[in-house]
């Protein structure tokens, strides 16, 4: 859909203007074409985009509704805001290496990763009662979440499941600043002897779309690591990474 007499003040913005007929509200599709334009370099990092004016009358949409397809790209880390002067694009960040070790258990090759845990009581999941065979469907179970961050943006979300038993015995659990979950868990005899591992691909939630800065449905690499004990389960945890944002290695990459 053109506009006569109406210049456009970005070459994207044609594309932008044909909405297709689907559920999609249109906010989200302006971010989308966006995002698809920016990934293909048809525009450049640092980039200033038009203000939301001008996108507003090239695009026939309500100003609203370009400010909130601006605001997914800006929660994403696509573009900065800067007061005064507008929306301009950011180079994608480069990936963040994380090497998966013999034990199924992830971590950073280089410095720079941050983890924001927290720990809470939920309801456990058919997913998380099925692993944590004795837990039952809805069964109260401490749940430690971190948040892994490179670069002030979240790229992977990771929650970890532990039974009652587990937690009853391990109290010092309820605490965040807790660094090595499983050393504190062989200090009290409860010690790994095995674990599965399984890694797929899963659309994120609303919540982890919310968490991980990523549009709603997005791809997510999702890795599921069951600890196992003498006893029986230890621990469940699930770990949902951004593959745009991630390398995977099983060896040490080379620098």
């Amino acid at each position: 859909m053109t506009h006569p007499g109406r210049p456009d003040p970005h070459p994207w913005c044609g594309k932008m203007a044909t909405m297709p007929t689907m559920p999609t509200p249109q906010f989200q599709q302006l971010a989308n074409d966006l995002r698809d334009d920016i990934d293909a370099g048809k525009i450049e990092a640092w980039a200033w985009l038009p203000s939301v004016r001008a996108l507003s009358n090239s695009l026939g949409a309500a100003k609203n509704t370009v400010s909130a397809a601006l605001r997914v790209l800006v929660d994403e880390g696509r573009l900065e805001v800067k007061p005064n002067k507008g929306y301009r694009v950011l180079p994608r960040p480069s990936p963040i290496r994380l090497l998966l070790d013999g034990h199924g258990r992830l971590r950073p090759v280089e410095e720079g990763v941050l983890e924001a845990p927290r720990t809470q009581v939920e309801q456990a999941s058919a997913e998380v009662a099925k692993a944590l065979s004795g837990s039952a469907l809805g069964e109260q179970l401490l749940v430690r979440h971190t948040e892994l961050i490179a670069g002030s943006s979240p790229f992977g979300i990771a929650a970890t499941h532990f039974p009652r038993l587990v937690a009853d015995r391990a109290p010092a659990l309820t605490d965040p600043g807790v660094k090595d979950v499983q050393a504190l868990l062989d200090g009290l005899g409860m010690v790994e002897t095995s674990h599965t591992l399984e890694m797929t691909a899963r659309s994120a939630t609303p919540d982890q779309s919310r968490a991980l800065r990523v549009a709603a449905g997005a791809p997510l690499l999702v890795l599921r690591r069951l600890a196992l004990g003498a006893d029986g389960p230890l621990y469940l945890t699930i770990t949902s990474l951004r593959p745009d944002r991630v390398e995977l290695h099983t060896d040490h990459p080379k620098r």
